[in-house]
């Protein structure tokens, strides 16, 4: 099982991203339609890497996330990572 950050978009634009696990990408996609988190359009996705994954809060798993919340935690993802690189 993987952690995967899918994004949702349409033409109008982002439509909301969601962090999932699934046994890969399609698995992950069908977990968040299961769950009434997917908002429709066009996804991108991609697996995690487990210590990325293991950084992202409990609070930002298993839900839609709108855009506020996604550069929120982008930013929070930089600060951390940046940590490690040093």
């Amino acid at each position: 099982m993987s952690t995967f950050w899918l994004s949702y978009a349409d033409d109008a634009g982002f439509r909301g991203a969601v962090i999932i696990d699934g046994a890969d990408f399609l698995g992950a996609c069908a977990e968040s339609r299961r769950r009434g988190l997917s908002p429709g359009g066009q996804v991108a996705g991609v697996a995690l890497d487990f210590g990325i994954a293991e950084l992202i809060p409990a609070e930002h798993r298993n839900r839609r996330l709108d855009r506020r919340e996604v550069d929120l935690l982008e930013a929070k993802m930089d600060t951390l990572t940046a940590r490690f690189a040093d």
